[in-house]
């Protein structure tokens, strides 16, 4: 016997606000490729993440994939018609109908259903640059973008030739510099 659940339809207002966001990015729309190298390798990580996710039932984090997405593609001028295809095969399990229609007035002839699902390229889900937090005695003091593929000597000379973080070490020399690849420097003085 199934049990009662109380239903609350503030989830929905969400949801609606989440697919007008889709439905408008049509006007965005341009036949061109991205410009964006780090628009295409967003594109092939939400394809690996929701592939991924579905295989594994997990809807909600594939949805927040997409919903990621979605807000990147919308602070973007123009977007490729490649990548919109592609964030409408992926919703279209979870959003069949409104999916469906987007396919249609993208010149499509066939349904969305018979269309391959995306396949994404494992090189280009890498990001060619990171963000590293820079840390002096445990508090956030800079942040530097570097390389993905820095090596720790690399990163902790930046970190240390950085005008702010020479400003926080105030002439004393570091006791100890951690280093978490790809995700933070810590300087303990």
């Amino acid at each position: 016997m199934a049990q009662a659940v109380e239903w609350d339809t503030n989830g929905l207002v969400g949801v609606k606000r989440f697919l007008d966001k889709v439905w408008n990015l049509q006007e965005k729309v341009i036949d061109a490729e991205a410009k964006s190298n780090s628009l295409t390798t967003l594109v092939h990580q939400t394809i690996k993440k929701v592939s991924i996710d579905i295989d594994k039932m997990s809807f909600n984090t594939a949805i927040a994939a997409m919903m990621q997405f979605v807000n990147e593609l919308t602070k973007e001028e123009k977007i490729s018609t490649a990548g919109y295809r592609v964030l409408i095969k992926i919703l279209s399990p979870f959003a069949p109908h409104i999916c469906e229609e987007l396919w249609a007035q993208l010149g499509n002839k066939e349904s969305i259903v018979t269309a391959p699902w995306p396949v994404y390229d494992e090189a280009l889900t890498k990001e060619s640059q990171i963000t590293l937090a820079v840390q002096v005695n445990g508090k956030l003091r800079d942040t530097i973008t570097v390389s993905a593929d820095i090596s720790e000597e690399e990163a902790k000379k930046i970190v240390l030739a950085s005008e702010k973080i020479q400003k926080w070490l105030e002439g004393k020399e570091p006791k100890k510099i951690i280093y978490v690849k790809g995700k933070l420097v810590s300087i303990v003085i």
